[in-house]
């Protein structure tokens, strides 16, 4: 909704976040991880996975992280109709802060 600075870094990841939800209607975490280590390059992702590579471990043992979902991963069976709730919201969102706006003026 752009409420948040452009530099605060948890609207980075909050944007991050929800392009990955927003595609398939569930959270890839293989995704979602590689796009925060690297958004800022391959060195800085490359040491940033380093770093974490102790977490990483953690999360494969456990089936949290499955390097497979970098092919697409798992989603909802209805797609579609996640994003036709995703694009009524935005409907209703966009109605009323037109509605703010008009009353502001």
């Amino acid at each position: 909704m752009g409420l948040a600075p452009k530099n605060q870094p948890t609207r980075e990841f909050a944007v991050l976040f929800w392009n990955n939800l927003a595609k398939s209607g569930r959270i890839n975490e293989l995704k979602l991880t590689l796009g925060r280590y690297f958004k800022d390059g391959i060195v800085s992702g490359i040491k940033t996975g380093l770093t974490m590579k102790g977490i990483a471990l953690g999360l494969l043992k456990t089936r949290r992280l499955n390097p497979l979902e970098i092919a697409g991963g798992h989603g909802i069976k209805d797609v579609k109709g996640f994003h036709a709730i995703i694009a009524k919201a935005r409907e209703i969102e966009d109605r009323r802060r037109s509605l703010n706006r008009d009353k502001g003026a």
